[in-house]
């Protein structure tokens, strides 16, 4: 398995060495897609702390009919 972490890091040294072990991965498609995963990520997070303000803010609150 290939560690993320080195992946991100150093992609064009993953892609040397998993060619010289006879392996044919795309490298770069990898990377796009954890980028994109991060980024939609920090987007979850992001709404469910507004959500998590949102709850506060009410919480005690009579419901409007």
């Amino acid at each position: 398995m290939i560690d993320i972490k080195l992946l991100r890091e150093k992609p064009d040294f993953v892609k040397q060495k998993t060619l010289e072990k006879g392996y044919k991965i795309d490298i770069d498609s990898i990377v796009q897609k954890d980028e994109k995963a991060r980024k939609l990520q920090i987007e979850v997070d992001e709404l469910r702390r507004q959500r998590r303000e949102l709850a506060s803010s009410t919480k005690g609150q009579k419901p409007t009919a």
